[in-house]
């Protein structure tokens, strides 16, 4: 039986884009295709662009284009979120109502980012990146800190349970692991080898029969 070729589109932010990776094939993306790839005919199409907030994605994935190459794709993945979350340090000082509010404003996208990719593809894998913590919201207070990117992934994660996708939650992998940053926000080429080691390792763990 002949196997499908990969159709692997990747959509996200700058940690699909692979901001901070040494080489533009090296990035969490990249390595999961070199996974993914058994031919030559094997093809990915990498979306992520750094800065793409949560509504920008899913505004990008409601091109009809766009819709009709995610109907034929074998494989999909998302990183989304943390644009939204730059935006709000950036503004200003951090307080709970702003967080509040772009908590629920990434939730929302995200999860209508999720229900249109499966309406468009039943089939397709789908694998979501979830949130760490990045350095700057050290700030915060670890407890603080962690309880939001907790909770984010909490609700991501079952976000994908509802649709039949896969999530990795990258929350205990950069915990106070300052070494695998290429800057305040993005991993470096150790940080991105870790992320593809412990996906590919989760995602793709055998089944053992006993």
């Amino acid at each position: 039986m002949e196997i499908k070729p990969t159709c692997y589109l990747a959509f996200g932010d700058s940690l699909t884009e692979g901001c901070g990776a040494d080489y533009p094939d090296q990035h969490w993306v990249a390595q999961l295709f070199q996974h993914l790839k058994h031919s030559d005919q094997c093809c990915l199409r990498n979306f992520g662009v750094s800065g793409t907030r949560s509504s920008e994605l899913l505004e990008l994935m409601q091109n009809p284009a766009i819709t009709r190459m995610i109907s034929r794709a074998t494989h999909l993945s998302v990183s989304t979120g943390g644009c939204d979350f730059i935006e709000l340090w950036e503004s200003g000082p951090i307080t709970f109502g702003g967080l509040y509010k772009t908590m629920r404003k990434v939730k929302q996208n995200a999860q209508n980012i999720l229900h249109h990719l499966r309406a468009h593809n039943p089939k397709a894998e789908i694998y979501v990146l979830g949130f760490y913590i990045p350095l700057p919201l050290y700030q915060l207070g670890i407890k603080r800190a962690s309880w939001l990117v907790r909770t984010l992934n909490h609700f991501y994660a079952g976000m994908c349970q509802r649709v039949e996708a896969k999530f990795f939650d990258p929350f205990s992998l950069f915990l106070d692991q300052k070494e695998l940053f290429s800057d305040e926000v993005h991993p470096n080429q150790q940080g991105y080898n870790a992320i593809s080691e412990q996906l590919i390792q989760r995602l793709f763990r055998p089944i053992s029969i006993s």
